[in-house]
């Protein structure tokens, strides 16, 4: 009889162990599929890179030539960069020099003086800066000298039209460094110039603007120059040098770059 009883039990026990693990089984597979459909619901959303976000590119179409003017600072208080402007335009020439291979430019320097050292000259692997050509002297004709910048691009222009073999297409950009604020143009107002580079913006010309000691975007803004344009740099060879090679790319200046443009000092004028 002892036996019957065991033998019950032993059964009981057995049916119970069973219904047990049946019902975790269950359990499981009424939360794999959710696991499943969470795992594909993660994997059909896209993966965000972030540095191809932060490093948008202007798709500029191919040109036959590009007219590239270079409008530098050489008022009384840029004494305080020394070589470095030299090193970063240098640096800008030769990038841009390896990204196309049909290339003119020009410098145009301003104090209260306007001055064009290098005119509608073909650039190669040789093209530098002369560090005689930005000496620091004078005052800031800034408005002044980026309208010598502009008629100096539309003279460019004109004689490539003028040649045998014209380009048909052409990209035209103006490039322009200061390290103060406007003190002594004569020759157009803010509102003019103003005007003048949203009319030229129109046809498709691009302006970047370099500026230290101050917030770049917010000057620019003031002529009319993008923001996705528009740096603040500081002194010192390795945030010129960064900037000028940024300036060389088709990409837009973003808040990263515009940091490792700037010191810890300057970094207040980064947005």
């Amino acid at each position: 009889m002892d036996i019957f009883y065991l033998i019950i039990l032993a059964m009981f026990f057995f049916m119970g162990y069973y219904n047990l693990n049946k019902d975790d089984v269950d359990d499981d597979d009424d939360t794999a599929p959710k696991r499943k459909g969470r795992k594909q619901r993660r994997s059909k959303s896209p993966k965000r890179n972030q540095h191809s976000a932060d490093l948008e590119i202007d798709k500029a179409p191919t040109t036959d030539l590009e007219i590239k003017v270079i409008c530098l600072d050489r008022s009384g208080s840029m004494s305080s960069f020394g070589n470095e402007i030299k090193s970063g335009v240098d640096s800008y020439l030769k990038e841009i020099n390896q990204n196309h291979g049909n290339i003119k430019w020009s410098t145009i320097t301003f104090d209260d003086i306007i001055e064009t050292p290098v005119n509608n000259q073909r650039l190669t692997n040789k093209s530098e800066l002369k560090s005689t050509w930005i000496e620091p002297r004078g005052c800031t004709a800034l408005r002044d000298g980026i309208l010598a910048s502009i008629e100096c691009a539309e003279s460019m222009i004109n004689k490539n039209n003028d040649t045998l073999r014209p380009a048909k297409t052409v990209g035209i950009e103006i490039v322009i460094f200061t390290d103060g604020m406007e003190n002594a143009s004569e020759k157009i107002s803010q509102p003019e110039l103003t005007s003048m580079i949203k009319k030229y913006k129109l046809k498709g010309w691009i302006f970047t603007f370099l500026a230290a000691n101050q917030d770049a975007v917010a000057t620019g803004s003031r002529f009319g120059f993008d923001a996705g344009r528009s740096m603040t740099s500081s002194a010192g060879a390795g945030h010129q040098n960064f900037a000028w090679k940024r300036a060389a790319s088709k990409k837009k200046f973003t808040k990263k770059c515009r940091s490792k443009a700037t010191s810890k000092r300057d970094r207040h004028y980064v947005q």
